[in-house]
Protein backbone atom coordinates (compact mmCIF):
# COMPACT_ATOMS: atom_id res chain seq x y z
CA UNK A 1 0.00 0.00 0.00
CA UNK A 2 2.85 2.38 0.79
CA UNK A 3 4.50 1.67 -2.57
CA UNK A 4 1.18 2.11 -4.33
CA UNK A 5 0.63 5.44 -2.60
CA UNK A 6 4.09 6.68 -3.55
CA UNK A 7 3.60 5.51 -7.11
CA UNK A 8 0.28 7.38 -7.24
CA UNK A 9 1.93 10.60 -6.04
CA UNK A 10 4.78 10.21 -8.54
CA UNK A 11 2.38 9.42 -11.36
CA UNK A 12 0.31 12.53 -10.63
CA UNK A 13 3.45 14.67 -10.63
CA UNK A 14 4.34 13.32 -14.07
CA UNK A 15 0.89 13.31 -15.69
CA UNK A 16 -0.98 15.93 -13.66
CA UNK A 17 -3.79 15.89 -11.13
CA UNK A 18 -7.22 14.61 -12.28
CA UNK A 19 -8.73 17.72 -10.72
CA UNK A 20 -6.77 19.97 -13.11
CA UNK A 21 -6.04 17.89 -16.24
CA UNK A 22 -8.40 15.92 -18.44
CA UNK A 23 -7.88 12.22 -19.06
CA UNK A 24 -6.47 12.97 -22.54
CA UNK A 25 -4.01 15.49 -21.10
CA UNK A 26 -2.81 13.11 -18.39
CA UNK A 27 -2.38 10.29 -20.92
CA UNK A 28 -0.46 12.60 -23.26
CA UNK A 29 1.80 13.78 -20.43
CA UNK A 30 2.47 10.26 -19.19
CA UNK A 31 3.32 8.85 -22.62
CA UNK A 32 5.51 11.85 -23.48
CA UNK A 33 7.41 11.36 -20.24
CA UNK A 34 7.93 7.64 -20.92
CA UNK A 35 8.90 8.40 -24.52
CA UNK A 36 11.76 10.58 -23.31
CA UNK A 37 13.46 7.52 -21.77
CA UNK A 38 12.83 5.48 -24.91
CA UNK A 39 14.17 8.21 -27.19
CA UNK A 40 17.28 8.65 -25.06
CA UNK A 41 17.92 4.88 -25.17
CA UNK A 42 17.22 4.77 -28.92
CA UNK A 43 19.64 7.61 -29.60
CA UNK A 44 22.33 5.79 -27.63
CA UNK A 45 21.57 2.47 -29.35
CA UNK A 46 21.73 4.01 -32.84
CA UNK A 47 25.10 5.48 -31.99
CA UNK A 48 26.38 2.12 -30.72
CA UNK A 49 25.24 0.25 -33.86
CA UNK A 50 26.96 2.89 -36.03
CA UNK A 51 23.97 4.91 -37.16
CA UNK A 52 25.15 8.41 -36.24
CA UNK A 53 22.60 10.27 -38.38
CA UNK A 54 19.73 8.40 -36.75
CA UNK A 55 21.30 8.93 -33.35
CA UNK A 56 21.31 12.68 -33.96
CA UNK A 57 17.74 12.55 -35.29
CA UNK A 58 16.54 10.72 -32.18
CA UNK A 59 18.27 13.28 -30.00
CA UNK A 60 16.43 16.07 -31.85
CA UNK A 61 13.17 14.18 -31.34
CA UNK A 62 14.06 13.91 -27.65
CA UNK A 63 14.44 17.70 -27.46
CA UNK A 64 11.16 18.22 -29.32
CA UNK A 65 9.21 15.83 -27.06
CA UNK A 66 10.74 17.54 -24.01
CA UNK A 67 9.41 20.88 -25.22
CA UNK A 68 5.99 19.38 -26.04
CA UNK A 69 5.81 17.78 -22.60
CA UNK A 70 6.64 21.15 -21.02
CA UNK A 71 3.97 22.83 -23.13
CA UNK A 72 1.33 20.29 -22.12
CA UNK A 73 2.26 19.64 -18.47
CA UNK A 74 3.37 23.12 -17.34
CA UNK A 75 1.54 25.43 -19.75
CA UNK A 76 -1.56 23.17 -19.84
CA UNK A 77 -1.95 23.53 -23.60
CA UNK A 78 -3.03 20.11 -24.88
CA UNK A 79 -4.34 21.35 -28.24
CA UNK A 80 -1.08 22.91 -29.41
CA UNK A 81 0.98 20.12 -27.87
CA UNK A 82 -0.89 17.47 -29.86
CA UNK A 83 -0.73 19.62 -32.99
CA UNK A 84 3.05 20.04 -32.71
CA UNK A 85 3.52 16.36 -31.96
CA UNK A 86 1.44 15.30 -34.97
CA UNK A 87 3.18 17.61 -37.44
CA UNK A 88 6.77 17.15 -36.34
CA UNK A 89 6.46 13.43 -35.66
CA UNK A 90 5.37 12.83 -39.25
CA UNK A 91 8.25 14.95 -40.54
CA UNK A 92 10.87 13.33 -38.32
CA UNK A 93 9.56 9.80 -38.90
CA UNK A 94 9.70 10.44 -42.65
CA UNK A 95 13.37 11.40 -42.23
CA UNK A 96 13.84 8.31 -40.12
CA UNK A 97 12.27 6.20 -42.88
CA UNK A 98 14.91 7.45 -45.32
CA UNK A 99 17.92 7.08 -43.02
CA UNK A 100 16.77 3.85 -41.39
CA UNK A 101 16.62 1.57 -44.47
CA UNK A 102 13.01 2.30 -45.47
CA UNK A 103 10.91 -0.88 -45.52
CA UNK A 104 13.87 -2.80 -44.13
CA UNK A 105 13.72 -0.73 -40.93
CA UNK A 106 11.10 -0.41 -38.17
CA UNK A 107 9.83 3.05 -39.14
CA UNK A 108 6.38 1.88 -40.29
CA UNK A 109 5.81 0.36 -36.86
CA UNK A 110 6.68 3.74 -35.36
CA UNK A 111 4.18 5.44 -37.68
CA UNK A 112 1.50 3.03 -36.44
CA UNK A 113 2.43 3.76 -32.83
CA UNK A 114 2.23 7.50 -33.47
CA UNK A 115 -1.22 7.15 -35.03
CA UNK A 116 -2.50 5.02 -32.12
CA UNK A 117 -1.20 7.56 -29.64
CA UNK A 118 -2.79 10.50 -31.49
CA UNK A 119 -6.17 8.76 -31.54
CA UNK A 120 -5.98 8.35 -27.76
CA UNK A 121 -5.26 11.99 -26.90
CA UNK A 122 -6.60 14.14 -29.75
CA UNK A 123 -9.31 16.74 -29.04
CA UNK A 124 -12.63 16.13 -30.79
CA UNK A 125 -12.20 18.82 -33.43
CA UNK A 126 -8.95 17.26 -34.76
CA UNK A 127 -9.72 13.60 -34.04
CA UNK A 128 -10.64 12.61 -37.62
CA UNK A 129 -7.82 14.52 -39.27
CA UNK A 130 -4.89 12.38 -38.12
CA UNK A 131 -5.89 9.14 -39.86
CA UNK A 132 -5.79 10.52 -43.45
CA UNK A 133 -2.65 12.48 -42.57
CA UNK A 134 -0.90 9.36 -41.28
CA UNK A 135 -2.04 7.18 -44.21
CA UNK A 136 -1.12 9.80 -46.82
CA UNK A 137 2.37 10.27 -45.36
CA UNK A 138 3.07 6.53 -45.32
CA UNK A 139 1.63 5.99 -48.81
CA UNK A 140 3.75 8.81 -50.24
CA UNK A 141 6.89 7.33 -48.70
CA UNK A 142 6.03 3.87 -50.02
CA UNK A 143 5.23 5.23 -53.49
CA UNK A 144 8.50 7.18 -53.71
CA UNK A 145 10.56 4.22 -52.52
CA UNK A 146 8.75 1.93 -55.00
CA UNK A 147 9.34 4.26 -57.95
CA UNK A 148 12.98 4.86 -56.95
CA UNK A 149 14.46 1.50 -55.87
CA UNK A 150 17.89 2.98 -55.25
CA UNK A 151 16.63 6.02 -53.37
CA UNK A 152 16.89 4.44 -49.93
CA UNK A 153 20.01 2.56 -48.93
CA UNK A 154 20.47 -0.09 -46.30
CA UNK A 155 22.13 1.80 -43.45
CA UNK A 156 22.72 -1.13 -41.10
CA UNK A 157 26.34 -2.06 -40.56
CA UNK A 158 25.53 -5.76 -40.37
CA UNK A 159 22.69 -8.28 -39.89
CA UNK A 160 23.04 -8.21 -36.11
CA UNK A 161 22.45 -4.44 -35.99
CA UNK A 162 19.21 -4.82 -37.93
CA UNK A 163 17.87 -7.45 -35.52
CA UNK A 164 18.89 -5.42 -32.47
CA UNK A 165 17.18 -2.33 -33.85
CA UNK A 166 13.98 -4.23 -34.66
CA UNK A 167 13.93 -5.96 -31.27
CA UNK A 168 14.46 -2.74 -29.36
CA UNK A 169 11.91 -0.81 -31.45
CA UNK A 170 9.30 -3.52 -31.02
CA UNK A 171 9.84 -3.71 -27.27
CA UNK A 172 9.59 0.09 -26.97
CA UNK A 173 6.41 0.19 -29.07
CA UNK A 174 4.79 -2.57 -27.01
CA UNK A 175 5.73 -0.74 -23.80
CA UNK A 176 4.18 2.54 -24.97
CA UNK A 177 1.01 0.84 -26.25
CA UNK A 178 0.73 -1.06 -22.97
CA UNK A 179 1.18 2.18 -21.01
CA UNK A 180 -1.53 3.91 -23.05
CA UNK A 181 -4.04 1.06 -22.71
CA UNK A 182 -3.22 0.65 -19.01
CA UNK A 183 -3.81 4.35 -18.39
CA UNK A 184 -7.09 4.33 -20.34
CA UNK A 185 -8.35 1.28 -18.44
CA UNK A 186 -7.23 2.78 -15.14
CA UNK A 187 -8.99 6.06 -15.93
CA UNK A 188 -12.13 4.15 -16.97
CA UNK A 189 -12.26 2.28 -13.67
CA UNK A 190 -11.56 5.49 -11.77
CA UNK A 191 -14.42 7.30 -13.53
CA UNK A 192 -16.67 4.28 -12.97
CA UNK A 193 -15.92 4.24 -9.24
CA UNK A 194 -16.44 8.01 -9.10
CA UNK A 195 -19.81 7.69 -10.87
CA UNK A 196 -20.88 4.93 -8.47
CA UNK A 197 -19.82 7.07 -5.50
CA UNK A 198 -21.81 10.02 -6.84
CA UNK A 199 -24.81 7.75 -7.38
CA UNK A 200 -24.63 6.59 -3.76
CA UNK A 201 -24.30 10.18 -2.54
CA UNK A 202 -27.27 11.18 -4.71
CA UNK A 203 -29.34 8.34 -3.27
CA UNK A 204 -28.42 9.43 0.26
CA UNK A 205 -29.31 13.04 -0.57
CA UNK A 206 -32.61 11.90 -2.04
CA UNK A 207 -33.35 9.92 1.11
CA UNK A 208 -32.49 12.94 3.25
CA UNK A 209 -34.75 15.10 1.09
CA UNK A 210 -37.65 12.68 1.55
CA UNK A 211 -37.12 12.71 5.32
CA UNK A 212 -36.99 16.50 5.30
CA UNK A 213 -40.23 16.74 3.33
CA UNK A 214 -41.84 14.34 5.79
CA UNK A 215 -40.71 16.45 8.75
CA UNK A 216 -41.84 19.70 7.09
CA UNK A 217 -45.22 18.21 6.19
CA UNK A 218 -45.67 16.97 9.77
CA UNK A 219 -44.63 20.32 11.29
CA UNK A 220 -46.89 22.31 8.98
CA UNK A 221 -49.89 20.07 9.43
CA UNK A 222 -50.31 20.93 13.09
CA UNK A 223 -50.32 24.77 12.86
CA UNK A 224 -52.48 24.73 9.72
CA UNK A 225 -54.96 22.44 11.46
CA UNK A 226 -54.91 24.85 14.42
CA UNK A 227 -55.59 27.82 12.16
CA UNK A 228 -58.45 26.00 10.52
CA UNK A 229 -59.90 25.11 13.92
CA UNK A 230 -59.54 28.70 15.14
CA UNK A 231 -61.36 30.00 12.06
CA UNK A 232 -64.17 27.51 12.51
CA UNK A 233 -64.54 28.45 16.17
CA UNK A 234 -64.20 32.14 15.27
CA UNK A 235 -67.44 31.99 13.32
CA UNK A 236 -69.28 30.69 16.39
CA UNK A 237 -68.32 33.63 18.62
CA UNK A 238 -70.53 36.69 18.58
CA UNK A 239 -69.17 38.95 21.28
CA UNK A 240 -66.43 41.44 20.44
CA UNK A 241 -64.27 40.34 23.35
CA UNK A 242 -64.32 36.70 22.21
CA UNK A 243 -63.47 37.71 18.65
CA UNK A 244 -60.49 39.78 19.80
CA UNK A 245 -59.20 36.87 21.88
CA UNK A 246 -59.46 34.54 18.90
CA UNK A 247 -57.76 37.10 16.62
CA UNK A 248 -54.89 37.25 19.08
CA UNK A 249 -54.57 33.47 19.09
CA UNK A 250 -54.75 33.38 15.27
CA UNK A 251 -51.99 36.01 15.03
CA UNK A 252 -49.74 34.05 17.39
CA UNK A 253 -50.31 30.83 15.45
CA UNK A 254 -49.52 32.60 12.16
CA UNK A 255 -46.31 34.13 13.57
CA UNK A 256 -45.16 30.76 14.88
CA UNK A 257 -45.79 29.11 11.51
CA UNK A 258 -43.96 31.90 9.70
CA UNK A 259 -40.94 31.61 12.03
CA UNK A 260 -40.84 27.87 11.51
CA UNK A 261 -40.85 28.26 7.72
CA UNK A 262 -38.10 30.90 7.95
CA UNK A 263 -35.93 28.58 10.05
CA UNK A 264 -36.49 25.68 7.63
CA UNK A 265 -35.55 27.81 4.63
CA UNK A 266 -32.45 29.14 6.39
CA UNK A 267 -31.38 25.59 7.27
CA UNK A 268 -31.98 24.41 3.68
CA UNK A 269 -29.88 27.27 2.21
CA UNK A 270 -26.98 26.56 4.57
Amino acid sequence: MLFKGRFQVLFEKVSGSPAVFSMESRLFNAVCFLSLFGLAATSLLDYLIQLPVLSLAMFLVFCLVSFIYYLSRVKKSLYYSVLLFAIFSNILFSINFYYNSGLNGPTLLIFLLSFTFLLSVSPKDTFRFWMPMNICTVMILLFISYKNPGWIKDTYADRQSRYIDFAFSYALIVLLIFSSIFFIRRSYHYEKELAEKRARELAEMNETKNKLFSIVAHDLRSPIASLQGYLEIFEAFTTEEQRREMEKQLLNATKNTSEMLTNLLSWAIV
